[in-house]
């Protein structure tokens, strides 16, 4: 980011860059999304500012090709160098027939209290209002569809916070999508085994799937965004997201006055479409969105 200012003893021209200028540009598009959306909670304002953010075309120019060795990688160390990019006014504030967007606040108790430990009990599972019967009439056209995922850790910046993956945040969440031929019941099974593998320092190989830009790449901090590309068709029959928890330093220092204490989380989704068709009728017609009629 660089700004240009007029300020000044003498009115002269100066530029300011980087965190300095990225931060005050940041906060303005906050505070017009609260501005537009006063209903909306910190972690949805967050994940929005993520969500609608795009790379340039100078940022893309740093893309990897596939034949770059590891294309997960290379994406990662690209999104290490520019995030996901910059967000406009226009993008956060709006969505366009062929590009909707759905924001789920949500929160829950993901830990359970036995006679001598702390376990994950819960997760949230969100049906997706999709537009079904369209998606597959486009059969193999090529879609996106953007997930993130916003909620706030309680930190633990103690000397052994820092050691271990789980001491330093107090609990964290993941988000996943049941496949195009993936039952309710092994979508379960194959989330309860990732949440266990990756407290394990395991990666299931289940988990992973190639059409999502990052994969399990996206799992860090307390904020995680992924692109899934593909056919309309098999997006059609993806329509549940899940919300689950790992561990944390509440789970795994046995803190048994952190049990009750909900986690808030946003979930933001968005489908985009390469060909001209309207999907955000279909969808407001099955959330029941009311229609604003102009006399």
């Amino acid at each position: 980011m660089e700004v240009l200012t007029t300020g000044g003893a003498f009115s002269l021209l100066t530029t300011a860059n980087a965190t300095s200028a990225a931060t005050s540009q940041a906060a303005r598009l906050g505070t017009l999304v609260l501005s537009r959306y006063p209903s909306l909670t910190p972690e949805a304002v967050r994940g929005l500012l993520v969500h609608a953010a795009e790379w340039t075309p100078a940022m893309a120019a740093h893309f990897p090709t596939p034949r770059e060795g590891s294309l997960k990688s290379k994406r990662y160390a690209l999104l290490k160098r520019y995030g996901w990019g910059a967000p406009t006014e226009a993008r956060v504030l709006a969505s366009a027939a062929g590009d909707v967007t759905m924001i789920v606040e949500d929160e829950f108790r993901p830990f359970a209290r036995s006679k001598s430990s702390i376990s994950m009990r819960a997760m949230r599972l969100h049906t997706l209002p999709w537009p079904s019967d369209l998606l597959q009439d486009l059969e193999n056209a090529p879609v996106r569809m953007r997930v993130t995922l916003s909620y706030f850790i309680e930190p633990n910046p103690s000397n052994r916070g820092w050691q271990g993956r789980y001491a330093y945040a107090s609990h964290g969440l993941r988000f996943d999508v049941i496949r195009p031929t993936e039952s309710l019941a092994d979508f379960h099974k194959r989330l309860s085994n990732a949440a266990e593998g990756e407290e394990r320092g395991v990666r299931t190989t289940s988990a992973t799937d190639d059409r999502w830009f990052l994969g399990q790449a996206r799992n860090s901090g307390s904020l995680h965004a992924d692109i899934w590309s593909g056919h309309a068709v098999d997006l059609a029959r993806c329509g549940v997201i899940a919300v689950y928890p790992v561990g944390g330093w509440w789970k795994q220092n046995n803190r048994r006055d952190r049990v009750s204490v909900p986690v808030r989380y946003a979930l933001l989704v968005s489908l985009f479409t390469e060909v001209q068709a309207d999907i955000h009728t279909p969808i407001a017609s099955k959330i029941q969105v009311p229609v604003q009629i102009d006399t």
